[in-house]
């Protein structure tokens, strides 16, 4: 190598190097690298320069300890353990740990909770905690609700747009994780989640009602109607304004809208036919008439817990209870004259179907009916008052139960310095 001989040795070419082998015939080499394998060598032999000096010097700090033998492998691994288990042994030690002033004016001065009054533990009323929702000044929500799993919030705003909220991932200021703008211009009327809680029905002040995602992308419009048409039967939508819809609660591909236009009408989400990517409506729609036999405006609509029926509440005060199986000309169930001739805003069942909670915003009351004999002229089984209402988004619940109903009140804008009310109601199984 490079005209020096070598023998049992170890030697370290270089680029440039000539090295001549004696019993071959092309006997001269030279040692050719490129470039980038030439830095790399000349960095991994500094590398190696730091480490041998970095050992060096560890050497030197150890003095006296530079003859202890150094295990390594298995001998190392089991010097481990043995110190891992010797550890086991030793007598655990605390540190007590000790508040800052902060931290104690700060538990003294944070209020005591307060303890539940004797009616709602006998309720099991859940009233321990309470948040409050940010939203804009100028906006009101029109229908709050849960997702099936009851992780999710979904509050839909008279100001077109539809907030949701994740429990799971929610920090203190209780901000939405996202805000949809369903329709521009269109002030959201009712949001309600699919049984899987996959999908939302979205009804807005338009005629055309939408389904999204859980996360609030878009999947469908649904079609408009022809407006110049008499009959609603004869046009595949609505013509008017919607004012309630509502979700199947067995089949994930059925819902249920109600309009100004006197109609209901059934979707079949997977089934029914599109027109320029819009869902159209199919054969289910039933129109609704007054006592007169004249059309009228129907302003909400609900699914009966086995899905088999469906009630609707209309403008002339009617409550009126359809076959959902099949499209008739007349309800199976009417009571003509639930609120005196006032409007019915909003209609729920109970979990068993058996009780019907209508709630109406002109005559301040909420009455309960017995659901399989609604008549001409049959009697709820309570009348809940003192309810005052200001919007036709008033509703009312039933607790899992089906003993007792919440209401909420409505006040004047003038009247500052009072309160809106959360009211429960006990219902009995007679008529009271």
């Amino acid at each position: 190598v490079n005209e020096t001989k070598v023998v049992g040795e170890v030697v370290f070419l270089h680029n440039g190097d000539r090295i001549h082998f004696g019993n071959v015939r092309e006997s001269i080499f030279t040692i050719q690298m490129d470039k980038d394998l030439f830095e790399i060598e000349l960095k991994s032999i500094k590398n190696d320069k730091e480490v041998n000096n970095i050992e060096e010097e560890s050497v030197e700090d150890r003095g006296d300890d530079i003859n202890v033998p150094v295990l390594t492998g298995r001998a190392a691994r089991e010097a481990e353990i043995a110190k891992m288990m010797a550890s086991l042994n030793e007598k655990p030690a605390y540190t007590k740990y000790q508040s800052n002033d902060n931290e104690t004016e700060i538990e003294k001065s944070a209020p005591a909770p307060k303890p539940l009054p004797s009616i709602a533990t006998e309720l099991k009323l859940p009233i321990t905690s309470n948040i409050t929702l940010s939203a804009q000044s100028n906006s009101l929500p029109s229908s709050i609700t849960f997702d099936p799993s009851g992780s999710r919030l979904l509050v839909g705003l008279s100001d077109t747009t539809l907030r949701l909220y994740d429990f799971n991932g929610m920090d203190l200021a209780a901000r939405p994780f996202k805000i949809v703008t369903v329709q521009d211009g269109h002030s959201i009327v009712k949001v309600v989640p699919s049984n899987t809680g996959d999908r939302i029905f979205v009804g807005t002040t338009s005629a055309q009602p939408m389904v999204l995602d859980r996360d609030g992308h878009a999947i469908v419009e649904f079609n408009k109607g022809d407006m110049y048409c008499i009959d609603m039967a004869h046009t595949d939508g609505h013509v008017a304004n919607i004012t309630g819809v509502d979700w199947h609660p067995l089949n994930r591909d059925i819902v249920i809208t109600c309009s100004f236009d006197g109609s209901v009408r059934m979707w079949n989400l997977e089934k029914n036919k599109t027109k320029f990517q819009k869902l159209c409506s199919g054969k289910e729609v039933y129109r609704i008439k007054s006592s007169l036999g004249l059309r009228t405006k129907v302003i909400c609509v609900t699914f009966a817990p086995g899905g088999r029926e469906f009630a609707c509440g209309t403008s002339c005060g009617s409550i009126q209870i359809w076959n959902s199986t099949k499209v008739g000309n007349r309800p199976e169930r009417v009571v003509y004259d639930a609120h005196g001739g006032k409007a019915v805003h909003s209609l729920i069942y109970n979990c068993d179907g058996s009780k019907l909670a209508s709630r109406s915003m002109d005559d301040d009351c909420v009455k309960v009916w017995e659901a399989r004999r609604i008549s001409r002229s049959c009697q709820p089984l309570a009348i809940c008052e003192g309810l005052h209402g200001l919007y036709e988004s008033v509703n009312c619940a039933f607790s899992p139960d089906g003993r007792t109903v919440c209401a909420g009140t409505c006040i004047e804008p003038s009247q500052s310095d009072t309160y809106c009310v959360l009211k429960f109601f006990r219902i009995a199984d007679k008529k009271s």
